[in-house]
């Protein structure tokens, strides 16, 4: 992993997969399963994160998946996985929106709200950083702009 990261190595990970599967894996793997994901372990190697689904397979709501990436909790278990291998709410908007840009060869035009940039974005009630950790899952998308064009405008309350 540390050669790896020294070299750009992107490290695409889904945070939905370890949601899903992190019971099953801790049943059949023991204690290997509590490393799954290792998104510190790739950060600190020097690795670019880029976060996904692996869609449709799995449901995508970068809100769910930035929340389980920041605590390691899987679905049906009380307990997270390693928090070793768990990252800032910071990184973890970084891995859906920087990250997922370079890992697709569009960082110079995508992944960032900045002049000349393409204007893909998603409105939410509240700063997922500000809101916090907690907060995050409850956030509503209030509109969500793709292309400069409007494809999505929730309610007003």
């Amino acid at each position: 992993m540390r050669l790896a990261g020294g070299v750009g190595t992107v490290a695409s990970l889904q945070p939905s997969i370890i949601w899903h599967n992190g019971v099953g894996l801790r049943e059949k793997l023991g204690e290997r399963a509590e490393r799954a994901n290792p998104m510190r372990s790739w950060i600190d190697s020097g690795a670019v994160l880029a976060l996904g689904s692996d869609g449709p397979y799995f449901a995508f709501d970068p809100r769910h998946l930035m929340w389980q990436s920041v605590t390691r909790f899987v679905a049906n278990s009380a307990e997270p996985l390693d928090p070793s291998e768990a990252i800032t709410l910071d990184e973890a908007l970084a891995g859906y929106t920087t990250g997922a840009a370079y890992a697709s060869l569009a960082e110079h035009d995508r992944g960032m709200i900045r002049p000349g940039m393409l204007a893909d974005w998603a409105l939410w009630s509240d700063d997922p950083v500000d809101a916090g950790v907690e907060a995050l899952r409850g956030l509503r998308v209030r509109r969500t702009v793709v292309g400069g064009r409007t494809v999505y405008r929730g309610t007003a309350a």
